[in-house]
């Protein structure tokens, strides 16, 4: 069983792949379809196409690119403008590439016949919110340039800016669904006067000429945050004593390494952790296979051979090659995510993330935070596993700082912040095949409100 961690904004990954003032960055065209990161299997042999290579078409977009060119769910794209995309990470980084107005040839398989679609590159709606403003940004990073955006509401004063961290996959921020969870977050906090800061991660959304996010290790992509964090400071009336932090799953170990450089009015973390990365993805797998049901004497079992293994891997990472070329190790490959066609582990990242990630001491960089904390959890969060960390980092901050950090527990609330059931509902639930409509339905916003009522008190 593979570790679930993922925001589930990317389970069905939409490929939208985006003028804003005196800028580097030209706008990126819309695809204006649905895919899954990695399609299952059953949906590949529904459609006799088990041995073919390429990605899967889930779902359209109406008035898209995609509709235009006439690409439909179930077609399976091969190639596009004469590039093979044999992986979803490989589409992505062709279509990352064009922008709008740009001529776009897509070689599909549809009932098992070879057909070719062409057409231009339709331009990316921008986010738009009731009452507010969004400015579309960017600033310089090593030798490209990343989007960033400022979310300002317009119907009353500013009450202070939360710079939102999000997890750990690969995807853009920009012009999400309006049931994404990501999409409502900012919309509410808008609505109660707080300013919302959001940076893309490198190569997502319209960022260009930087390394792609799946590539980097967690060092170079903490120094994307940082660098974020430095632009939003030099805009007119954000001031660094009214600045929010908010991280969201692995956004939360960013969090704190901010908050210890820049100093911020206050901390918010949802859906994290404080072990040591290495021993979240053991327990991870130990933990969720549990409560999924599979027997204890099996998880036991798979642990004494994944524990040695992962702690060889992570401090010799030269035995990688070894490794693939012994197919006595490809069960302990897979339980760490790994993809033999990108060479990508666990969430679609490197194993240089993972071991550079692992490295970090979170109790120390929360034993060093000087400013309020809310830590929160939710009660059916499967990738936060339980309460546990939540509690230990309010009491390391408490210990230093007494009385500065704050636990709340946020009932029936999964990773996603929506409100579903128990952790036991939410296991039952999580596979079937009506659950994303139905969650997309339970964003809780009495979560949001008490983190506004937390943010009103600094």
């Amino acid at each position: 069983m593979k570790i679930t961690l993922i925001f589930l904004v990317i389970a069905m990954n939409a490929l939208m792949v985006m003028n804003t003032t005196a800028q580097k960055l030209q706008r990126k065209g819309m695809l204006g379809a649905y895919f899954y990161p990695e399609t299952p299997k059953k949906e590949l042999e529904a459609l006799q196409l088990e041995n073919a290579s390429g990605i899967l078409v889930r779902d359209i977009v109406p008035n898209t690119t995609a509709e235009s060119l006439g690409l439909k769910a179930n077609d399976f794209i091969t190639s596009v403008n004469g590039t093979m995309v044999p992986t979803y990470p490989d589409l992505v980084n062709v279509l990352s590439q064009l922008e709008a107005g740009n001529e776009v040839t897509f070689e599909i398989l549809r009932n098992k016949e070879q057909k070719k679609l062409k057409g231009v590159f339709k331009e990316k709606p921008r986010t738009v919110y009731k009452n507010a403003t969004v400015l579309y940004d960017e600033f310089p990073f090593k030798d490209g340039n990343i989007r960033c955006f400022l979310k300002t509401p317009t119907n009353q004063p500013i009450k202070g800016t939360i710079y939102f961290v999000q997890g750990i996959g690969c995807f853009s921020m920009d012009n999400l669904p309006k049931n994404n969870p990501y999409y409502l977050l900012p919309e509410q906090l808008l609505e109660a006067g707080y300013q919302v800061f959001i940076t893309e991660k490198a190569g997502m959304g319209d960022s260009k000429n930087s390394k792609h996010c799946s590539q980097m290790g967690f060092n170079e992509e903490l120094a994307v945050f940082q660098t974020a964090y430095k632009k939003l400071l030099n805009y007119k009336g954000v001031t660094a004593n009214n600045i929010i932090v908010f991280g969201h799953s692995l956004g939360g170990i960013i969090a704190p390494i901010l908050a210890n450089e820049f100093k911020p009015k206050g901390v918010i973390v949802f859906g994290t952790g404080i072990i040591s990365w290495k021993d979240y993805l053991l327990k991870a797998h130990e933990e969720q296979s549990l409560m999924q049901g599979i027997d204890k004497t099996i998880v036991d079992a798979q642990m004494k051979t994944y524990r040695p293994f992962v702690n060889e891997l992570f401090e010799n990472p030269d035995r990688l090659e070894n490794f693939l070329k012994d197919e006595q190790y490809k069960d302990e490959l897979d339980y760490l995510g790994y993809e033999p066609k990108t060479g990508l582990f666990t969430a679609g990242r490197t194993l240089q993330y993972h071991r550079e990630l692992s490295q970090w001491s979170l109790p120390k960089e929360w034993k060093k935070i000087q400013c309020p904390v809310l830590s929160m959890y939710g009660e059916s969060d499967l990738p936060a596993l339980s309460d546990i960390d939540h509690k230990a980092l309010v009491a390391i901050v408490n210990k230093a700082h007494p009385g500065k950090a704050t636990y709340q527990f946020v009932p029936k609330t999964n990773h996603s912040m929506q409100e579903v059931g128990t952790m036991e509902e939410f296991v039952a639930m999580m596979n079937k095949p009506d659950y994303e409509g139905f969650a997309a339905t339970k964003f809780n916003h009495k979560m949001i409100q008490n983190i506004i009522l937390w943010c009103n008190t600094l």
